[in-house]
């Protein structure tokens, strides 16, 4: 017996439902498995004879805020986004180094590679602009903060200028005209208290690109089991 147009819709119904239904279990699994993920000791140890001014007690909030990134990332579809944060991006370098255990945990995490990329702040530059912009947007969503009028600044774009890191970036939520550190053609430099209305205000560098909930899904790259490796992008 063929199908009949009718039977074919809920066949197709079906399979797209069943389809969301898979993607939406992995992406639930691989956010809990982030959630509860422990940096190696080794890794923690490292960063903090770097950053001897940081108290031990501080370096779980450093791990929360470097999990906010990870997490970000697979709100944002696996697109590139921009890391914002000094002591962060410490984390995370010292963690890629650790090719084999970082290598897992991108395979459990995304069910891909997340290279490593040096952190950045807002700028002249477009393409740099849009990835931290695509940050923002996702991490303020993981608090359902409204990311173009935020009540709080999320611990990764806080934990700079909270744990004092010197060469660190800092971010604030006051309206840039007020007391603005530079210009709207001239990037900031590290150090600078970068207000947050500077990523959304398009006459900074001509577009808000990254700044949209729908910014994108690049798909689950596999389901995130045991098997293979992180494989590429």
């Amino acid at each position: 017996m063929g199908f009949t147009p009718f039977t074919l819709l809920i066949a197709i119904f079906g399979g797209t439902i069943s389809l969301m239904y898979w993607r939406m279990h992995i992406r639930i699994r691989r956010e809990d498995f982030i959630r509860r993920f422990r940096f190696p000791r080794h890794v923690l140890a490292e960063l903090h004879r770097q950053y001897p001014d940081v108290r031990k007690h501080h370096l779980p909030l450093i791990e929360s805020a470097l999990r906010e990134f990870f997490l970000g990332y697979i709100h944002a579809g696996y697109r590139e986004i921009a890391m914002p944060s000094r002591i962060v991006d410490e984390l995370w370098r010292r963690f890629a180094l650790d090719t084999r255990g970082y290598a897992d945990f991108c395979r459990r995490a995304f069910g891909r590679t997340l290279p490593y990329a040096p952190p950045i702040t807002i700028s002249d530059r477009y393409e740099d602009n849009v990835r931290l912009r695509r940050t923002w947007w996702h991490v303020c969503d993981l608090y359902d903060l409204d990311p173009k009028h935020p009540l709080r600044l999320p611990l990764l774009f806080a934990i700079d200028a909270k744990l004092k890191i010197a060469d660190g970036y800092r971010y604030r939520l006051e309206d840039p005209a007020v007391d603005s550190p530079w210009s709207s053609t001239a990037a900031p430099v590290a150090g600078s208290a970068i207000s947050i209305s500077v990523m959304i205000d398009v006459s900074f560098d001509g577009t808000t690109d990254g700044l949209s909930a729908g910014d994108g899904d690049g798909g689950d790259g596999g389901d995130g089991g045991d098997g293979g490796g992180c494989g590429g992008d």
